[in-house]
């Protein structure tokens, strides 16, 4: 099967110097330095067919380098071509097995942002079984059970101290900097969630060789969950298997100083069931020849702002211009060819604002019509789906009436089969 290498699940982004490796994604541009680089580390090697690239409104890559190796240490080199324009993605060959992937920029036009993924054939077998990297097993979800990062459930953090520019909100694992406590002695950081979940894995980089975990069920007495060996500054990946309402990672030995990006992988229940998306109908983030944009953003900050945020289940959303002002702001998401549009499903800002109403307008053979106005999202994390049925080849989405700023994170379930029955037409739920 040919999928992009962002629909693996436990694939890794980094980057060497921007804000979010997770706005590197097709349609989401990051700015490099020419001797920087994007890395995608794979959870295990696959046959990578191709490097595809985009650029950005702001300027674009003519040639990028790029690395692969299959057990991140040897690496093989070769240039490829990259964009000659804003808009249009390019596929460059690559034809190797490789585990991680490093694309640097060397020739920039204007600002030289680029957005780039990797195109899998995991129907290919490799050479040979390559173990993933700095782990020591295979984090699996049980049937019917998905795995997700703990951000992505809402999750609050929390630690003893931080220093400044790197305090707590920058401990995710593609932040810039990591999480400094500004006192070592009796240092910590912590996931607290809203109930008990079930934690798989702690997926940690940063200075701590090693480090203690600690569990509650009730955010005040903790329990040892175990001490581990990490390598510092490496990706690694401990499996665990437990239960628990907060997490607490307490740095035991480290390089000079305490740094720490982590993230914990959550045992929920299956995507599919998550999002009540129905049989016949996909995400469009999961379709390859769609992309988005918005009318602006604020302080034209694409890559804090922009399209890139405003995806479902995001860190941030997107946030235009004029936050409190109704100027007929929207996101657009085009096709490129003819879908059927079966639901429409937002969120607000993660713990902040959200859209309470908003007005359709759909595209079709060039012609822009009015798609319906539906009711928002009540608040800032459940995913309000509305039922819809209209053929389209672009959608753009319109704020109307929100909770105290225009915060948006949309997506749209779509078929290619415009035949299929769609019942529902204009119902209306809420997803908690």
């Amino acid at each position: 099967m040919i999928i992009y290498s962002q629909h693996i699940a436990q694939t890794v982004r980094f980057v060497s110097d921007c804000l979010q490796a997770s706005n590197s994604h097709l349609d989401s541009p990051v700015g490099l330095q020419t001797n920087s680089y994007l890395e995608i580390r794979l959870p295990k090697s696959y046959f990578v067919t191709k490097v595809v690239t985009q650029g950005a409104a702001s300027g674009y890559v003519q040639k990028f380098r790029v690395q692969s190796s299959e057990n991140g240490e040897n690496f093989e080199e070769e240039e490829i071509s990259g964009n000659s324009d804003t808009q249009t993605k390019t596929a460059s060959v690559l034809k190797k097995f490789a585990q991680l992937v490093r694309v640097y920029p060397l020739t920039k036009i204007g600002s030289g942002a680029f957005c780039c993924d990797l195109i899998i054939d995991t129907k290919v077998n490799s050479k040979s079984e390559h173990p993933p990297m700095n782990s020591k097993m295979k984090t699996v979800s049980a049937p019917g059970k998905a795995l997700k990062m703990s951000y992505k459930l809402g999750a609050a953090r929390k630690s003893s101290s931080e220093s400044a520019k790197f305090e707590t909100t920058q401990s995710y694992l593609e932040s810039p900097n990591g999480w400094v406590p500004s006192a070592p002695e009796n240092a910590f950081i912590q996931t607290q969630f809203q109930s008990e979940v079930k934690v798989k894995a702690l997926i940690i980089k940063g200075s701590c060789t090693r480090i203690q975990l600690q569990t509650s069920s009730n955010n005040q007495d903790f329990q040892d969950a175990g001490t581990f060996d990490l390598q510092a500054q490496k990706i690694n990946q401990i499996p665990l298997d437990f239960e628990a309402k907060t997490v607490r990672i307490v740095p035991v030995q480290f390089n000079q100083l305490i740094l720490v990006q982590y993230d914990l992988l959550i045992e929920t229940d299956s995507v599919e069931n998550e999002n009540q998306i129905s049989n016949g109908l996909q995400l469009s983030k999961d379709l390859s020849f769609v992309s988005r944009k918005v009318s602006d953003c604020f302080n034209m900050n694409e890559s804090q702002y922009g399209a890139c945020q405003s995806y479902l289940d995001g860190p941030k959303s997107w946030c235009p211009m004029n936050q409190q002002k109704i100027y007929g702001q929207y996101i657009e998401i085009d096709f490129s060819k003819k879908v059927l549009v079966g639901q429409i499903i937002t969120q607000g800002r993660n713990g902040c604002c959200w859209v309470t109403k908003y007005k359709v307008e759909y595209s079709i053979n060039g012609e822009w019509r009015q798609g319906g106005e539906f009711i928002g999202n009540s608040d800032s994390n459940s995913k309000a789906v509305r039922n819809t049925h209209i053929v389209a080849e672009k959608v753009r989405i319109y704020p109307t009436e929100y909770h105290e700023y225009i915060d948006f994170r949309v997506d749209i379930a779509v078929s290619e089969d415009l035949s299929i029955s769609w019942e529902g037409n204009n119902a209306e739920m809420d997803i908690d």
